[in-house]
């Protein structure tokens, strides 16, 4: 597994789930709430790839799951700041 491809998957998922919650917002708002958020997305990532690693989680729970987790968890806290 490629870890590097598996963060931006994990990141695209992220996104739909958080455009999910938040379907009203601008390109713009949304890389700009990602970009405040990369130490959370990071932080969740390393923890799911380490469940993956243990052989908790799957290749494709790393992938989509756990960044639509991630992505959900951002939408509902969408009003609440994220800098790192």
């Amino acid at each position: 597994m490629n870890e590097k491809e598996a963060y931006r998957d994990y990141v695209l998922s992220a996104k739909d789930s958080f455009l999910g919650l938040n379907p009203g917002l601008s390109e713009e708002e949304v890389e700009d709430y990602f970009s405040k958020a990369k130490k959370y997305l990071s932080s969740r990532f390393k923890s799911s790839l380490e469940k993956y690693k243990r052989g908790e989680i799957t290749e494709e729970v790393l992938r989509d799951g756990a960044g639509r987790s991630a992505g959900y968890c951002m939408g509902l806290c969408y009003d609440t700041p994220m800098d790192d």
